[in-house]
C-alpha cells in the first residue's frame, strides 16, 4: 500500500505510515488552519478508498489482510477526528463548503 502523511488534530502532531509503520514525526504549536484540515480531509478521504480497493483485491494475501484492515480502521478513525475539526471550522467560517459538497467535489 502507499505511504502517507497527516496531521492529527487530536494529539498535535504530523503522522506518517511507511511499510505497516505508524511514526509521529513532529509536533505542532499552531492551530491547523482551515485549509489544511480540508486537504487532510480530501487527502484521507483518497486514501480510505485506495485501502478499501486494496482490500477487496486478490493483490493481498492473507497474511496481510489483518494489518491492512487494521489500517484501515486508523485511517477512518483519524478522517472522523478531522471531520469533527472541520465541523468546528465550519462554524466559524461559513464561506467553507460543507462536509457533503467537499467530498463530493471533483478537484
Amino acid at each position: 500500500m502507499s505511504d502517507y502523511a497527516f496531521a492529527n488534530p487530536t494529539y498535535d502532531c504530523i503522522i506518517t505510515q511507511d511499510t505497516n509503520q505508524i511514526n509521529i514525526i513532529h509536533t505542532m504549536s499552531e492551530a491547523l488552519s482551515s485549509n489544511a484540515v480540508l486537504y487532510a480531509i480530501l487527502s484521507l478521504n483518497s486514501e480510505i478508498a485506495l485501502q478499501k480497493e486494496y482490500l477487496d483485491s486478490p493483490d493481498i494475501s492473507i497474511e496481510d489482510q489483518e494489518n491492512e484492515e487494521e489500517l484501515l480502521n486508523d485511517l477512518e478513525q483519524v478522517f472522523m477526528e478531522f471531520i469533527d475539526l472541520y465541523k468546528s471550522h465550519l462554524h466559524k467560517d461559513k464561506e467553507l463548503p460543507s462536509i457533503e459538497e467537499l467530498l463530493h467535489s471533483e478537484l
